[in-house]
């Protein structure tokens, strides 16, 4: 009974347990748990929750988004997860400000982890913010 509530109670703080490494990693469970995290934590404007998901090489286009985390109202998945080897790539919408801003999220398999690496915005270059005042 122990071990039942040790699980139940781990899959609760850290659900990610579960497809971190082995065979779910690789086949792309993880990849997709991640991009489903990313795109959650965009739509509750969670910037400590995206911080968590980066790799440490994570390109600056990340790191922006993230410092621009709290202008998104929505964000979702829009396609398949693309797997190539030890990276993945999916496709998903924020909404900001009303708009619909459509992206590719890159994840890289690290150690039998999957973390976020790239973002790309199609005909956008992410400037980090400017200061108001």
């Amino acid at each position: 009974m122990l071990v039942v509530i040790v699980f139940a109670f781990t899959a609760w703080v850290a659900p990610g347990f579960l497809v971190r490494s082995g065979s779910a990693a690789a086949s792309g469970e993880g990849a997709r748990h991640v991009a489903q995290r990313i795109m959650s934590a965009f739509a509750q404007q969670d910037k400590s929750a995206l911080r968590q998901l980066i790799c440490d090489t994570a390109e600056r286009p990340v790191t922006t988004a993230i410092a621009q985390a709290d202008q998104t109202t929505g964000a979702r998945l829009t396609g398949r997860i693309e797997l190539r080897g030890g990276s993945a790539t999916a496709t998903g919408r924020l909404t900001m400000g009303g708009d619909h801003v459509d992206v590719e999220t890159g994840l890289e398999l690290r150690d039998g982890s999957w973390c976020w690496q790239s973002l790309d915005v199609r005909g956008i270059e992410l400037q980090n913010p400017r200061p108001t005042g």
